[in-house]
C-alpha cells in the first residue's frame, strides 16, 4: 500500500495510462481468474471493461461462453 501512495504522490496514477492498454491488462487478469477458478473476479474485470468499452474485441463472446 505504500508503494502504492509513494507512486500517486510522485504522479503516477493508473489514469495516466492509455485506457486501451488497461482494458488489455483487465482482459488478461480476467481470463487468468476463470482459469483458476475465481469466477467473481474475473466477472468484475469483463464488467470494468465492458462499462469502459463495450466494443472490445472478443470481449461478448467471451461473455456469452461465461454465462453458460
Amino acid at each position: 500500500m505504500r508503494r502504492g501512495i509513494a507512486y500517486r504522490e510522485q504522479g503516477g496514477a493508473s489514469r495516466d495510462r492509455p485506457p486501451e492498454l488497461l482494458q488489455r491488462v483487465l482482459m488478461g487478469r480476467a481470463f487468468s481468474y476463470s482459469k483458476e477458478g475465481d469466477r467473481v473476479m474475473g466477472r468484475r474485470d469483463f464488467g470494468t471493461v465492458k462499462a469502459e468499452n463495450s466494443n472490445y474485441p472478443g470481449l461478448r463472446e467471451f461473455l456469452a461462453w461465461y454465462q453458460v
